[in-house]
């Protein structure tokens, strides 16, 4: 799992290369601007910092295939000049084009979602719908290339063409195209959704239920809001340091803000926004109006990633539907960076050796590079032999920015004439181009995805041996001050990667049992790290957080927690786990009581009113059974199974009761009694309850998520419908390539 999860790290940045490769050959860009455009957007830092965070770089890889297949889709609508196609009725070829852009269209957009990131996947679907409208509706390159009737008698003989070519005339034909287009894109999204329903389909549940079903905390959606001196780290990525040096010391973590792209493809960005595909060959998709695109992009997409540094991202936040969904605006970014990297393959394909004045402010930069680089390493004897105050990452960011500037200055003065340019020759220089953008990116992401020994995950914790004598089917506990010094502090460190002194190594952070550490050592744990928690255990866990000392025992009572971890000093690696008592996870309880809603139920239950050992406060709306009462009532409980997804347990009991699992109750979890199914309560706010009558019984448990059974129906509906629309792709390939 380890080396798969490694080697999936680099196959998607491959991916992602290839994709942008892709739709830069779809632009009919050269494939020297493939090449440019595919290393910026693959190994930029928004990509590759943020590789350990695989869900997000997983997602990010398809963005480039959906804008290629979105390509596609609008240019089988617009075919070549000649062909006549007023009333949108494809020949052979065209059907073929549009079921090939259509069927890709749908699998990279459900491969998106399938990938696991809701922000990444909703920022890509905007930038999709951009792109699609701004291919439909504005660029003048597919209305140049789509043939027009300029007078009566042209209409005639389109008409004429289209019935020899087998369509049907029609008086409405030359608005069919457009509309044909349209629907064609939303039923892609559709079948797309659809083919991801089995893992959409729960995940829209877990969020109905999550902290996030209304919207996320104002100050937690600004977090992460891209800090306005990071725009300099696109000319020098280590300015304020690197956690793979250690000595990182800008705003929050450095990967959220990583944009730098190399420094020949942000200037080759800057070149094509200036040019504007003037110098381009003829027969590019590349005019002004799609760099005006590309720009308006890239300014609107960093004005909303400054998030609370701007007035723009809090304005959408209260009042535009979704950004109140995400915290990180900074993650928007990933529209700029592929706006730049479309730039970047623009400025490469109009790159030439300058001339006259250009040359000479040209040799006046590579001298003012080598000067920047010169001055760097006097700065660094400055700074040690004269205890000169310059943070260190200064200069080493400084003098990589000197060389890289010096290269970029060397090539230019070997760049092909124009002449050569527009002729798209191939030669040794761009081989020596692209290796200095290939070092310059691996470079400045060396380091920032460190590895760790595979006996790190194979090897038990330390601790493990320890905790799981003193557990005893409870649960693990760790306080949230605790947690976060672990976490931030000690171990995820912003500044570091390698936060290590003395004797510890990887094994301090496995003893440690942050959460969720405890599932490599299958010890149940309280506390969740993940980003989605159901809505109730988070408001459970803020009022632990608060509560006084006997509030915070029942609390922990209640949820079985048997150990609780603490820092001290004085215990090896730093931590003491302690033992407590605690309720068993499955117990029996003779009486219940009723409360009216969740808020009365949270109330009671962390009151004084309720004998927890004998009584069990229940949810039951108005009209139920009056609820079982004997504080009396005893009963034999034979645990029979006990898995992540089933529990079965045999009661024995005189009288009536309850049946208590100290599990977050969740939507999808079914009992049964004796085979027959059972309602299952909402015991003591949060946990669950079964009413089981007197005498032996057997009781299950089990999770039979509706929304799971109901994706995979329409998952799998989706993909019969995408196989047969393979078939007929097939077939129309065989046809045109046999009359060929």
């Amino acid at each position: 799992m380890a080396w798969w999860l490694a080697i999936m790290v680099v196959l998607h940045l491959l991916w992602a290369s290839l994709g942008m490769a892709l739709l830069i050959r779809e632009l009919n860009l050269s494939r020297f601007a493939q090449i440019i455009g595919g290393l910026a957007f693959s190994l930029s830092g928004y990509l590759v910092a943020r590789a350990g965070f695989l869900s997000i770089n997983a997602a990010v890889a398809w963005l480039p295939w959906i804008l290629l297949a979105v390509t596609k889709l609008v240019k089988a609508f617009r075919p070549v000049a000649g062909d006549p196609l007023l009333a949108g009725q494809m020949n052979k070829s065209g059907r073929y084009q549009f079921i090939s852009a259509f069927s890709l269209f749908v699998v990279a957009l459900a491969m998106q979602l399938l990938a696991g990131h809701a922000q990444t996947a909703w920022y890509s679907m905007i930038l999709g719908v951009l792109w699609f409208f701004y291919l439909a509706i504005l660029d003048p390159w597919l209305e140049s290339r789509r043939p027009a009737a300029k007078s009566a008698g042209d209409l005639e003989q389109a008409e004429q063409d289209n019935i020899e070519a087998g369509s049907p005339a029609s008086t409405k034909k030359e608005f069919t195209p457009a509309y044909w287009l349209l629907i064609s894109f939303g039923a892609a999204i559709v079948l797309a959704l659809t083919l991801a329903a089995v893992q959409l389909l729960p995940t829209a549940e877990y969020l109905l239920e999550s902290q996030r079903s209304a919207a996320v905390d104002y100050e937690f959606a600004m977090s992460y809001s891209f800090w306005p001196w990071r725009f300099l780290s696109f000319l020098a990525p280590g300015l304020f340091g690197s956690p793979a040096f250690g000595d990182y010391w800008g705003y929050a973590n450095y990967w959220e803000d990583a944009v730098y792209m190399g420094l020949i493809p942000f200037i080759l960005a800057i070149t094509g926004l200036f040019t504007r595909g003037r110098k381009l060959p003829s027969g590019t998709m590349v005019n002004a109006r799609l760099v005006w695109f590309l720009g308006l992009l890239l300014l609107t997409t960093f004005l909303i990633a400054m998030g609370r540094n701007t007035p723009i991202f809090p304005w959408l936040y209260r009042h535009v539907p979704t950004f109140d969904m995400f915290q990180a605006p900074t993650r928007i970014s990933i529209i700029a960076i592929f706006a730049i990297s479309i730039l970047a393959a623009i400025g490469a394909d109009s790159w030439s050796r300058p001339h006259d004045r250009q040359l000479y402010w040209l040799r006046l930069g590579i001298m003012a590079a080598a000067a920047i680089t010169i001055g760097a390493g006097l700065a660094l004897v400055l700074t040690r032999n004269l205890s000169v105050d310059i943070r260190p990452s200064f200069i080493r960011a400084t003098a990589w920015l000197g060389l890289w500037g010096v290269c970029l200055g060397l090539l230019a003065l070997k760049a092909p004439g124009r002449k050569k340019v527009r002729a798209l020759d191939w030669g040794w220089w761009h081989w020596v181009v692209i290796l200095v953008v290939g070092s310059d990116l691996i470079l400045a992401g060396w380091g920032l995805n460190p590895s760790v020994p595979l006996s790190v995950y194979k090897d038990p914790s330390p601790a493990a041996g320890e905790v799981h004598l003193k557990i005893n089917h409870g649960r693990i506990f760790l306080g949230a001050a605790d947690e976060e010094f672990l976490k931030f502090e000690r171990f995820l460190r912003f500044d570091t990667f390698m936060p290590f002194e003395g004797d510890e190594d990887w094994s301090s952070l496995r003893a440690s049992l942050l959460p969720n550490i405890t599932m490599l050592d299958s010890l149940p744990s309280v506390n969740n790290f993940d980003p989605l928690i159901p809505g109730r255990y988070s408001s459970w866990m803020d009022v632990l957080e608060n509560a006084n000392p006997n509030l915070r025992d029942q609390m922990l009572n209640l949820m079985g927690v048997k150990v609780v971890e603490s820092i001290d000093s004085s215990q090896a690696y730093g931590i003491r786990f302690d033992s407590r008592d605690a309720f068993p996870r499955i117990r029996w309880v003779g009486c219940g009581k009723y409360a009216a809603d969740a808020d009365a139920a949270l109330e009671t239950v962390l009151s004084d009113s309720i004998e927890h050992e004998s009584e069990v406060l229940l949810e039951q709306g108005p009209g139920a059974e009056p609820p079982y009462c004997d504080s009396d009532a005893r009963a034999e409980l034979e645990i029979q199974l006990d898995s992540a997804s089933k529990t079965s347990v045999r009661v024995s009991s005189d009288s009536a009761g309850y049946l208590v699992v100290a599990d977050v109750w969740y939507p999808g979890w079914k009992a049964y009694l004796d085979g027959e199914q059972a309602s299952l309560l909402r015991a003591n706010y949060l946990f669950k309850a079964l009413r089981v009558p007197p005498g032996e019984h057997d009781v299950k448990i089990v999770y039979q998520p509706r929304s799971f059974y109901a994706g995979i129906v329409l998952s799998l509906t989706a993909a019969c419908l995408l196989i047969a629309i393979f078939v007929l792709w097939t077939r129309y390939r065989q046809s045109n390539y046999q009359e060929t």
